[in-house]
């Protein structure tokens, strides 16, 4: 696993020069006051999304527009609410995607590739696959995460 784990420079500086926009927006901010699994809040849900996803790209040398892949990463969740309240959970999987769809063209211009990300990442249990290279990358990203945050409760092997 170790190979997985860290980002090239390139990758790296890429990154954080998109989170610094993307994090500019108050709005997203409000992404630490919500669980996404287990204890792990909604921003460093994302975040950790976003890293293993570039890092994925990267060692398996998929090819990948990397700043819609990181935008559309760091939005999948931007769906601004607590999902673990009673009168939410039972339908949050199938209907957070396009709520956080919603959520992100309030605040950011987003392209096609970045909406497919965002609006698909719950594949399978959604039933529209995502169609570019970047969502289907994200999607399994997503889901090594969730696991990681829900069975093992840990995240730290995954982007140390």
């Amino acid at each position: 696993m170790d190979k997985f784990n860290k980002l090239s420079v390139e990758n790296e500086e890429l990154f954080k020069k998109v989170y610094r926009e993307i994090r500019q927006n108050p709005r997203f901010k409000e992404c630490d006051k919500y669980i996404s699994h287990g204890n792990t809040s909604v921003k460093t849900h994302v975040i950790t999304v976003t890293l293993l996803a570039l890092n994925l790209s990267e060692k398996l040398k998929i090819k990948v527009d990397k700043i819609k892949l990181i935008r559309g990463a760091l939005l999948h969740d931007f769906y601004l609410y607590d999902w673990h309240d009673k009168k939410l959970i039972e339908l949050h999987g199938f209907h957070h995607p396009k709520k956080a769809v919603r959520e992100a063209l309030k605040d950011y211009n987003l392209s096609e590739i970045e909406i497919d990300i965002i609006k698909h990442h719950m594949f399978p249990l959604t039933y529209n696959a995502p169609k570019s290279r970047e969502a289907r990358l994200l999607c399994i990203a997503d889901k090594i995460c969730a696991w990681g945050e829900t069975v093992d409760g840990k995240l730290a092997y995954l982007v140390s």
